[in-house]
């Protein structure tokens, strides 16, 4: 699957060999963990209608939405957007895949392939991008480094600047939320690994 975002930042998945687009895996998980509509709409304070519609594909949900729906389900966002067993070892920049964007703001890149025991995302801003109302809790640690520019972490106890070269780390569940507080863009790797696919 190819991930793609319109100008206003909304995730558009494209059929590739039958694989189910987002709405089809959210359904698939949702049921698997034994959930009704109602109880995933009450946890993501999302509407019943809104998902009946994203499970059918017929809208394309936010970055945002999409975050709430994987912490109700317990899983990682980009076990969501990007399922493939295989994956190449060595990956060009120009070769990662897109799972995010929103132009002239935020680029979410891929820079693993497959299904993988440790993932990770590039994360690119442009100056004065501001993620501060989303607050993320993923369900395994993360580890970070920034490669360029400058940006501020905040989780619920303590705030952060970090510079090119700093890194960072994050345990699972830990709410955080960040911004490029820099004149320049911020290019940052942001590295998880799922341990639930480490017993199997």
């Amino acid at each position: 699957m190819i991930g793609i975002c319109n100008m206003a930042g909304r995730y558009i998945m494209e059929h590739r060999n039958g694989t189910k687009q987002v709405g089809g895996r959210i359904k698939y998980i949702r049921k698997e963990r034994g959930l009704t509509l109602q109880q995933l709409s009450e946890s993501s304070g999302l509407s019943i209608g809104y998902l009946s519609n994203l499970e059918r594909d017929i809208n394309s949900p936010t970055l945002d939405h999409l975050q709430r729906i994987c912490e109700v389900l317990d899983i990682n966002i980009i076990e969501l957007l990007e399922k493939s067993s295989e994956g190449k070892m060595h990956l060009k920049e120009h070769e990662r895949r897109v799972i995010y964007e929103k132009k002239g703001s935020i680029k979410y890149e891929l820079i693993t392939e497959g299904e993988r025991d440790i993932e990770g995302i590039c994360i690119k801003m442009k100056a004065g991008v501001d993620y501060e109302n989303v607050s993320w809790g993923h369900t395994c640690d993360e580890l970070g480094i920034i490669i360029k520019g400058t940006m501020e972490i905040r989780t619920m106890d303590c705030k952060y600047i970090l510079e090119e070269g700093d890194t960072f780390y994050l345990n699972a569940k830990t709410r955080h939320t960040f911004r490029n507080i820099g004149e320049g863009e911020c290019v940052s790797y942001w590295i998880s690994s799922d341990y639930s696919r480490m017993d199997e």
